[in-house]
């Protein structure tokens, strides 16, 4: 959404704003892939609570997981791309960030339940070693672990196929038989959980330091809308 976005990434001659949207893009349908495999899956256990069996929707399940990888290379694929455009064009990170208090700025934004004070902790240190390159590569690092995992669950669901042929897969993950899934997917959770703030309190660090740039207040301080009329 664009509240995920990144900023400041619109300067004249640069591919910065299409690039970072595309990132985030990338990454929101990634994880609404997982959603959906998560649906089709809860589908299959509804079925079979039933006494039918859903080879279809089964089937549905490792098809979204398999377009969440799709996402996530696409995003891979973004940074990537957005880091080699950043070299190319001499990127350099805001004045403002040299006179922000990332640490009192962070303790605000968590206070108004924008971001997780930890996230912000790990990006702003980032930020302050080494700028929004250092990011980038946690991003790369988060986004490869993510697609590890993905893998890992993906393979273990298809490894179920026989029991969800004959409508018993319900049976594994419950009664906890040979094949439960149910580590894999909670640690693919987690992990994009952790990806989730990570990002989020990047892109609000970013806003901030663009807002604070261009002179418009901060984040936590909107300007008055002007009248329509």
């Amino acid at each position: 959404m664009g509240g995920m976005n990144h900023q400041p990434c619109n300067q004249r001659g640069t591919d910065y704003l299409r690039l970072s949207t595309e990132m985030s893009r990338a990454r929101s349908l990634a994880f609404a892939e997982l959603e959906l495999a998560n649906v089709a899956l809860e589908d299959v256990i509804i079925k079979e609570l039933r006494g039918e069996v859903e080879r279809d929707r089964f089937l549905a399940i490792i098809a979204h997981l398999h377009k969440s990888q799709s996402g996530l290379t696409e995003m891979r694929e973004r940074i990537a791309a957005l880091r080699q455009n950043m070299t190319e064009h001499d990127f350099k990170d805001l004045p403002s960030l040299k006179t922000t208090d990332l640490a009192e700025l962070g303790q605000d934004l968590s206070r108004a339940r924008i971001v997780s004070s930890e996230s912000w902790k790990t990006i702003a240190s980032l930020m302050n070693e080494g700028g929004f390159y250092k990011v980038l590569e946690l991003f790369m690092q988060e986004t490869e672990m993510l697609m590890l995992e993905t893998r890992g669950l993906r393979m273990a669901i298809v490894d179920t196929t026989a029991a969800a042929n004959v409508g018993k897969l319900n049976l594994v993950l419950e009664e906890n038989r040979s094949g439960n899934f149910k580590q894999e997917f909670a640690r693919l959770y987690c992990a994009w959980a952790k990806f989730q703030q990570l990002f989020l309190a990047s892109s609000m660090l970013s806003t901030d330091l663009w807002y604070r740039n261009c002179g418009v207040s901060s984040l936590l301080s909107p300007q008055v809308r002007e009248s329509a009329a």
